[in-house]
């Protein structure tokens, strides 16, 4: 016997259990996209932490070496520096120490007919038990000597020689004068005696003229720089 239609229960039964499994299929499937898309979500939410966590530690990796950089470009600086400085001062002491040197070389050759060579020349000097019976020298005036007084009660006595030699002898003692200040010094122009006339013009003439020449050559040098190269 050929089978009828299918009966209107039958058909509802039918699409109802369609309907649940498509229904199920859609919920199973909406969960395994929940799923993959919270997994998805979890793995680029690790990666990124992870990312930046790298991205930090690397950045602060480069900025120790940075720190670290500047720290060295700064002691290297300053080190530098200083050794500039340094070179700077030793150049400077070096030149300012040849510099004096110099001057005090060229001005020694300078001056050296003054102190040494005047000094030299002056020798020989006879006692004052001797000096009368010397040739050549003479007792000054005391207009001549005023340069020479120590200032006691006891006037100093100098004589001078032709030749340009002078020694000072003390006014009590009568031994001869070596202090620097009152000591007598080598005279490279001796002052004529004055002219016993006055109509002698000549006389008057080389009177006057060996008397300038004297405080030129003999007198401003030692007004200026003493007896003695130094303090006296």
């Amino acid at each position: 016997m050929a089978a009828g239609p299918p009966t209107i229960d039958a058909t509802k039964k039918s699409a109802k259990y369609l309907g649940k499994k498509a229904s199920d299929a859609a919920y199973k499937t909406s969960e395994t996209a929940k799923k993959a898309g919270k997994y998805a979500a979890d793995k680029t939410k690790k990666s990124a932490k992870y990312l930046a966590k790298k991205t930090g530690n690397a950045a602060y990796k480069t900025a120790k070496v940075a720190k670290k950089a500047g720290k060295a470009a700064w002691r290297g600086t300053k080190k530098a520096a200083e050794w500039g400085t340094d070179k700077t001062k030793e150049s400077w002491d070096c030149w300012k120490d040849k510099t004096k040197k110099t001057v005090k070389t060229i001005g020694g050759k300078a001056t050296a007919w003054h102190f040494e060579e005047r000094d030299a020349k002056n020798t020989n000097l006879p006692s004052y038990e001797e000096v009368d019976n010397r040739e050549g020298w003479r007792l000054c005036l005391p207009g001549e000597s005023k340069w020479h007084q120590n200032g006691d009660k006891y006037p100093e006595l100098k004589y001078i020689n032709k030749d340009g030699r002078e020694v000072v002898y003390d006014g009590y003692t009568k031994e001869i004068v070596t202090d620097p200040k009152y000591k007598g010094t080598y005279n490279y122009v001796v002052i004529s005696q004055p002219p016993k006339k006055r109509s002698d013009v000549l006389g008057t003439c080389k009177y006057y003229s060996t008397g300038i020449a004297h405080v030129v050559v003999d007198v401003v040098p030692w007004a200026i720089g003493g007896n003695i190269r130094g303090k006296e």
